[in-house]
């Protein structure tokens, strides 16, 4: 026993010092894939007329998606990174008609759809803490199906997919060998998401038509993740801009 509780003091003493080595040496996340499930949040409306019957109130809300995304480094602090984000925001069609004239409120949903590829770079603020600024190609893009089956409602002006770049910056901070926290600012060329309206040309004309806004988006984030075991991270964070959106899944570090 005499021999025992030195050596196990020792090993104690030994095991210490190398977790206070390691997290002296841990630094933020710079080589990982995560992928998870995200939700976009929305406000918007517009009232498109239909020639004789009135008009109809089109809007969109919230709605579940995907997010998923790497970042790995090239050199020094140089790294290339990518990331994928698709949300199925709620439509409602209101008609403001008591029977089947055009049918009743109906659900028909609208899907964002945003990819960004590109290059950044990193400078360490301390051991633990990193600032980084990186750009990126983007494209974003919107689907629907509000226009009913067998019958059009009205028309829809959406641009389709639209090309832009993307700049961001931001900090990272390893707070504790398991957690680690991040904030960032970004900037959209495009990406920014709104309905508008444009009337007939003339009194007798059916329909209306529909209008997709397009345009820049300034955007705030904070995320956080925790390590689960090993290389497993858990992560979420959530994003203001013109879709508000948060996000919970898994980062793998390799």
């Amino acid at each position: 026993m005499k021999i025992v509780m030195p050596v196990l003091a020792a090993l104690g003493a030994a095991g210490a010092a190398l977790a206070g080595a390691a997290a002296a040496h841990a630094e933020p996340s710079s080589r990982y894939c995560e992928a998870g499930y995200a939700h976009g949040d929305v406000d918007e409306s517009a009232q498109v007329t239909v020639g004789l019957l009135g008009a109809l109130l089109v809007s969109a809300d919230g709605g579940g998606g995907l997010r998923a995304g790497c970042v790995v480094p090239v050199h020094g602090g140089l790294y290339v990174h990518g990331d994928v984000r698709q949300y199925e925001l709620d439509g409602l069609i209101a008609d403001g008609f008591p029977g089947p004239i055009l049918g009743d409120d109906s659900q028909r949903d609208a899907t964002a759809r945003e990819w960004r590829a590109g290059v950044g770079y990193a400078v360490d603020v301390s051991s633990t803490m990193a600032a980084y600024g990186q750009a990126a190609f983007m494209r974003s893009d919107y689907y629907d199906d509000f226009e009913a089956t067998g019958l059009t409602l009205f028309e829809i002006d959406n641009p389709g997919a639209r090309d832009g770049v993307s700049l961001e910056a931001g900090l990272r901070w390893l707070a504790t060998p398991r957690l680690e926290l991040a904030g960032y600012g970004r900037w959209d060329s495009e990406g920014a998401f709104g309905f508008d309206s444009r009337p007939p040309e003339t009194c007798c004309d059916l329909p209306g038509t529909l209008v997709y806004e397009d345009g820049s988006d300034l955007r705030g984030g904070a995320s956080a993740a925790f390590r689960v075991a090993g290389p497993l991270w858990m992560v979420g964070g959530y994003e203001v801009g013109d879709i508000d959106s948060g996000f919970l899944g898994a980062r793998v570090a390799f």
